[in-house]
């Protein structure tokens, strides 16, 4: 749990920073929201991969409570205050952009009948 958590956080990382490159380059006409990649599953991946290592951490010291302690902060810090801030954020930039990606793509648990329309890993 925890090395594939680490895995989730550092490839979505570094597929956000490639896109931002991309995008950020002279001449660049594509898509100004990133929905390729792991971010083509959920549109917080890198928040899944956090939690997955912490948890994973958690269950490697053995203290379950720990474990409870992470999903709990989760659930607060970042459900309540982060997510939310973060999408209204992305929204107000990027508008109808945004919605289409937020229509397809749920905010962070990927499941099998999400998808509406193909996945491209960059």
């Amino acid at each position: 749990l925890f090395v594939v958590g680490l895995s989730i956080e550092a490839i979505s990382d570094e597929q956000l920073h490639a896109f931002v490159s991309r995008k950020t380059a002279p001449g660049y006409s594509g898509p100004r929201v990133m929905t390729t990649g792991l971010r083509g599953f959920s549109r917080h991946p890198n928040l899944i991969g956090f939690v997955m290592y912490w948890c994973g951490f958690a269950l490697i010291s053995g203290a379950w409570y720990f474990c409870l302690g992470v999903v709990l902060a989760f659930v607060i810090f970042f459900a309540v205050q982060v997510i939310p801030a973060l999408e209204f954020h992305m929204r107000t930039k990027y508008g109808q952009e945004w919605e289409a990606y937020v229509a397809r793509t749920p905010v962070w648990i990927p499941h099998p009948f999400c998808r509406k329309t193909e996945v491209t890993m960059e």
